[in-house]
């Protein structure tokens, strides 16, 4: 198996119609998957994935979805780089076999409540614990104080997360937002950045996992949200991080997040609230529970969250 100097390269070539977003995706699984194995996110070449039965061996206690996903980089970085067939097809055996078992739950009556009750919060469980973390914010004034340490930032940066989440029930997009004003954004040549507009309250996501699909998102924030927002962009500012690209939310070393750890920030913190799983899919759902029924704002819904109602009413509103 060769060597290689550029993954990112190596993956636009494999899968040059792609999104930016995907090749991202793929890097990141694998970043991640080298890290659990040994301790370290960098890797020089990919003869470590030789290791058919070890990576399994890993993975195998993950739910289906994330051993589907992290096979799915597999494939297609193995593919990159000419990796022998039948070690890919193993890789692509279980890409298979979960496709096919994601398929069939979906279409399940009893996948929620066999696979995600565990797992799912009734609505007012969720907004206690929100509503618990604001009146935090505001006894110790985070939202006020200048100079906040890292660890009162990342508190109020949380309770934004939810509040935001709580009335545009996103994917995991809102880490892959970059802060400007609207004349900055307008000067941009090429490809637009997704973005909030602070200074127009607008957020406008040009790249996600619709977007082949349903094009650009945009649209204007609340005004309690979008004051939220700014806020949150002020005590970043002032905390000093060192955030060159001005993304919305950075993790405490100023980077900000991948998709991945972002799942990973949200349910660690709701293990520690309710003892429970909870990630923006699991965030969608509750949000959508409210229909009984498809109505006219189920629509509108479904264009804010950027797929259709049929999905809306397949995967993402729990059966009872």
């Amino acid at each position: 198996m060769k060597n290689y100097n550029n993954l990112e390269s190596l993956l636009k070539e494999e899968r040059p119609n792609v999104r930016q977003i995907t090749i991202n995706s793929y890097i990141s699984y694998l970043q991640n998957l080298h890290l659990r194995l040994t301790k370290n996110r960098e890797f020089e070449n990919l003869e470590w994935l030789e290791d058919f039965d070890l990576i399994h061996s890993k993975i195998e206690f993950m739910t289906y979805l994330s051993q589907r996903n992290i096979c799915n980089a597999i494939v297609v970085a193995l593919k990159a780089v000419n990796a022998d067939i039948e070690l890919i097809e193993k890789y692509a055996d279980i890409c298979s076999s979960f496709n096919q078992e994601y398929h069939d739950n979906i279409r399940s009556q009893d996948y929620v409540n066999k696979k995600q009750e565990k797992n799912m919060p009734t609505k007012k469980e969720l907004d206690d614990v929100i509503d618990e973390l604001d009146k935090y914010i505001r006894v110790f004034k985070y939202k006020t104080l200048n100079n906040l340490d890292i660890k009162n930032y990342l508190e109020l940066q949380m309770l934004v997360i939810l509040r935001f989440h709580q009335l545009y029930p996103l994917r995991n997009d809102l880490v892959t937002v970059q802060y400007m004003k609207k004349s900055e954004y307008k000067k941009i040549d090429g490809k637009k950045p997704n973005v909030f507009l602070w200074d127009k309250s607008e957020l406008i996501l040009n790249e996600h996992k619709t977007s082949h699909a349903l094009g650009t998102n945009a649209f204007t924030v609340s005004k309690p949200i979008a004051s939220l927002l700014r806020t949150l962009i002020k005590q970043q500012i002032s905390a000093g991080f060192e955030n060159d690209d001005n993304y919305l939310l950075i993790k405490r070393n100023g980077k900000s997040y991948s998709k991945v750890e972002f799942s990973n920030l949200l349910i660690d913190f709701f293990k520690k609230k309710l003892k429970k799983n909870i990630s923006t899919t699991i965030l969608r759902k509750v949000y959508l529970s409210k229909y009984t029924t498809v109505k006219k704002e189920q629509n509108d819904d479904a264009k804010m969250m950027m797929h259709s109602t049929e999905t809306q009413q397949n995967i993402y509103i729990p059966k009872s």
